[in-house]
C-alpha cells in the first residue's frame, strides 16, 4: 500500500533518498583509502618504536606530524601497538626514570620531564614507587653530593653567594632542600666517603 504524497513532500523524500545514496556511496569509496591511511599509520608507528621507546602521547603526537593523518587515526594506531605490546607506558617511564637517576637528575625534575611527555601522574607514582627504596634514596643523595663536588669545591662554597647559586643549580637538576643541604655541609666539611 503505497502513500499518496503531495508532490513538494514526494520531492524532498527523493531528494532526501538520493542525498543518502550519496553519502552512502561516498563512504564505500574512502573504505580503501581509509585502510591505506591506517596501514600507514600503523607503519609509522612500527617505524618510530623502532627507533626509541616512547609514551603513547608521544608515539601519537610523532605520528599526527606526517601528512593525511588525524587524531583518530594516530589513537587507532596507539591502540593496536598497545593490544600488541609494542607500548608500555610502564615499561618506558622505569627505563627513563633509571636512565635520569643514572645522570644525575632529581625525582622532581625526572617527575616534570615525565608528565610533559604525556606519562600520567598515578603512571608516574606507581613507577617511582616500584623502583624507590632506601638503597635509591641514598643514591640520589649521593648523587646530588656528586654533582655538587664535581662544580664546587668547599672554599668556593663557604661564600653565601655560591652556596645560593650551587642550591639553584642543583634545584634545577631536580633535587630536593634536604638533598642539597646535605651535600653542601659534607662538600664543605670536606667528606669524600660518598663519592
Amino acid at each position: 500500500m503505497a502513500l499518496d504524497l503531495p508532490p513538494d513532500l514526494r520531492a524532498r523524500v527523493e531528494q532526501a533518498r538520493a542525498e543518502m545514496d550519496a553519502e552512502r556511496a561516498a563512504e564505500v569509496a574512502l573504505l580503501p583509502a581509509t585502510e591505506e591511511l591506517r596501514g600507514a599509520a600503523i607503519s609509522r608507528a612500527h617505524r618510530i618504536l623502532a627507533a626509541r621507546p616512547c609514551s603513547r602521547h608521544e608515539l601519537q603526537e610523532r605520528i599526527l606530524r606526517a601528512d593525511a593523518m588525524t587524531p583518530e587515526l594516530a589513537a587507532w594506531a596507539a591502540d593496536r601497538c598497545l593490544e600488541h605490546g609494542l607500548l608500555d607506558d610502564d615499561a618506558y617511564a622505569t627505563s627513563f626514570i633509571r636512565a635520569r637517576i643514572a645522570r644525575g637528575h632529581g625525582a622532581r625534575r625526572i617527575r616534570t620531564d615525565l608528565a610533559s611527555r604525556g606519562i600520567d601522574a598515578a603512571c608516574i607514582d606507581r613507577v617511582f614507587a616500584s623502583i624507590e627504596s632506601e638503597a635509591s634514596h641514598d643514591a640520589e643523595a649521593q648523587a646530588c653530593q656528586r654533582q655538587l663536588a664535581r662544580r664546587y669545591d668547599a672554599v668556593a662554597l663557604n661564600d653565601i653567594a655560591q652556596r645560593a647559586k650551587a642550591t639553584r643549580w642543583l634545584a634545577g637538576r631536580g633535587y630536593d632542600f634536604a638533598h642539597i643541604e646535605a651535600a653542601i655541609r659534607a662538600v664543605r666539611a670536606g667528606d669524600d666517603s660518598t663519592m
